[in-house]
C-alpha cells in the first residue's frame, strides 16, 4: 500500500498525483516522488493459508538545483523580453574630431597645416581641408573645401593658391567609417604675410634605414650656424617613380628632435627623402635627396 493505494505484483502502473508506481519482481520503482509522498510503505504477501506484511518509512529527499541550473531553466516571459527590447537605447557612435591645426606659411601663397587625432571612436578614413579669409565682415566668407582626400594616418598637408596679405582660419574635417563627418575647432586667425623673413638653416638628412617592409627611419644634424631657431622639422617623401607632389610628416618633438620613423610606406618600393626645418613664418631651404 502506497498513499493509501494498493498496487498489485503482476506489475501495473498507477499513475497518483503525477507520481509513477512500478512492482516488478518484488522491487518497488518509484519515479517523480515528491515531498508530499513521505510517509509509510507496507507490503502485503497473501496465499490460500494466509497474509504476511511488512512496512517500512520512505524518505524524500529533494533534489539540489544549482543557482546556474535555475537561471538556464528559469522561464523568460514575452513580456519582459517585449520591455527591454522597447526601451533598450542604442549607443551613439563616437566621432572624436581631429585637433586645432598648426599653421605654417611655406610661401606667399601657401601654408602647412598640422594636427593630431587621437586612436579612440570609430576610425577615420580620411581627412578634409577646410580654409575661409577673415574679414571685417561679422559673417566672413563661406569656408572652401580642398579636394585632396587625405589619408588616415596623415596629419600634415599644404595648401596652395591662397592671397597674400590676407587673414585666414583653417580648420581638419575627419570623414569615419560609417561615412558621418565631423570637424575640429578651427585655427586662430593667420595672417599669410607677403615678402622674405629670415629663416632657420638648412638639417642635413644622414641616414635612412629601413626597420621593417613598410618603415623607414630618418637621421640628420643642424646646427643654428647663426640663424633662428627653428619650431620643428618636416620630412617630405615620394616614391621615386613617382613625378607627384610629395608626402608631408610634422616630425615629433620639435627643435630638439633628430630622428624619426616614417611608416605606411609600400614594400619592396624605392623612396626619396628630404626635409626642412619651419617657424612660423618661414621654412628653411630643402636637405639633400636621400
Amino acid at each position: 500500500m502506497f498513499d493509501r493505494a494498493f498496487i498489485n505484483s503482476i506489475g501495473n502502473k498507477r499513475t497518483n498525483k503525477l507520481i509513477l508506481l512500478l512492482f516488478v519482481d518484488s522491487v518497488l520503482h518509484i519515479e517523480r516522488a515528491e515531498k508530499q509522498h513521505a510517509g509509510i510503505v507496507q507490503c502485503f504477501a497473501c496465499n490460500q493459508l494466509g497474509c504476511a506484511y511488512d512496512g517500512t518509512l520512505l524518505t524524500v529527499v529533494p533534489m539540489q538545483i544549482s543557482d546556474e541550473e535555475y537561471l538556464a531553466e528559469a522561464p523568460k516571459t514575452l513580456h519582459s523580453s517585449q520591455h527591454n527590447k522597447k526601451h533598450r537605447k542604442r549607443k551613439p557612435p563616437t566621432l572624436v574630431p581631429p585637433s586645432r591645426p598648426n599653421i605654417t606659411r611655406f610661401s606667399d601663397d601657401s601654408v602647412i597645416l598640422s594636427w593630431s587625432h587621437q586612436n579612440i571612436g570609430l576610425p577615420v578614413e580620411f581627412y578634409k581641408i577646410q580654409y575661409r579669409e577673415v574679414t571685417n565682415s561679422s559673417n566672413g566668407n563661406d569656408w572652401q573645401t580642398d579636394n585632396t582626400r587625405i589619408s588616415h594616418f596623415t596629419h600634415s598637408y599644404q595648401i596652395d593658391g591662397l592671397t597674400p596679405n590676407t587673414y585666414y582660419k583653417f580648420r581638419v574635417a575627419a570623414v569615419y567609417s560609417n561615412k558621418d563627418n565631423k570637424q575640429g575647432k578651427s585655427s586662430s586667425k593667420f595672417f599669410l604675410q607677403k615678402g622674405s623673413f629670415q629663416a632657420p638653416a638648412t638639417p642635413v638628412l644622414t641616414d635612412v634605414e629601413a626597420i621593417s617592409t613598410n618603415s623607414v627611419r630618418l637621421s640628420w644634424t643642424w646646427s643654428r650656424e647663426g640663424g633662428v631657431m627653428p619650431d620643428g622639422f618636416y620630412v617630405c617623401y615620394r616614391t621615386v617613380s613617382s613625378a607627384g607632389s610629395y608626402e608631408k610628416a610634422i616630425v615629433a618633438g620639435g627643435a630638439a628632435a633628430r630622428s624619426v620613423v616614417i611608416s605606411h610606406l609600400l614594400p619592396d618600393t624605392a623612396y626619396e627623402f628630404k626635409i626642412w626645418a619651419y617657424t612660423a613664418q618661414a621654412p628653411s631651404n630643402f636637405s639633400k635627396i636621400k
